[in-house]
């Protein structure tokens, strides 16, 4: 049911050499919070699914029991070579809420790693939260502080759109940019444009970031 249109692909395969699946866990292999490990989240195949479709892509997977897996990655292939084209300088950093103190709310330590780096980077404070509900803590806390919300759509106890919900209970105006694997359209199913002021697709770099940033209302 991926429904790829015809023409030429460029494949990309991985394979291990892994204890493989039983057939009740490849039909559930995509479905976000599905881990066979105790300590797994789930989400990085629920994720990769939502970029798949973004590219119009498709995937296969091979796997016994025993015998490894394979993935079998399809992307839509140009007809014609890519063409360099030269960048000219970028526009000086000009924040539109600095000084500022940004609430950033993701599950995975990595990413709040990173995207703390960057945001400090870029001169702002950062409050952090792990899942939903420590978000609407930190934000109580700071009602009058945070100028910004870096919103994670995909987390446990409360997911992103239950969040968003809830901090425009707090405070209507408050400005929030959301984030996810999921392709915009996909992740936005649940929630009015309106609601928020900004999307990044994840994983991201700086320079998407301040292109996020620069575009905020003033």
């Amino acid at each position: 049911g991926q429904n790829l249109i015809p023409g030429s692909f460029v494949t990309l395969e991985v394979s291990d050499t892994g204890s493989g699946m039983e057939a009740e866990t490849k039909e559930r292999l995509f479905e976000p919070f599905f881990a066979t490990k105790f300590s797994g989240r789930g989400l990085g195949l629920s994720a990769l699914r939502g970029i798949l479709k973004g590219h119009h892509a498709g995937i296969q997977i091979e796997s016994e029991p025993g015998q490894g897996s394979t993935f079998r990655l399809h992307f839509p292939a140009g007809d014609t070579a890519p063409t360099e084209r030269p960048e000219g300088p970028e526009a000086p950093w000009e924040p539109s809420l600095n000084p500022g103190t940004i609430l950033l709310v993701d599950d995975e330590p990595a990413v709040l790693a990173s995207t703390r780096a960057m945001l400090r980077e870029l001169g702002y404070q950062v409050i952090e939260a792990r899942d939903g509900l420590e978000a609407l803590d930190r934000f109580r806390q700071s009602l009058d502080v945070i100028a910004l919300v870096l919103l994670d759509l995909t987390m446990p106890r409360m997911n992103g759109h239950e969040t968003l919900r809830e901090l425009q209970k707090l405070k209507p105006e408050v400005k929030v940019i959301l984030c996810s694997g999921y392709h915009e359209q996909e992740a936005m199913k649940e929630t009015r444009l309106g609601d928020f002021v900004g999307f990044l697709h994840k994983p991201f770099r700086l320079r998407d970031l301040r292109t996020a940033l620069k575009k905020l209302p003033r």
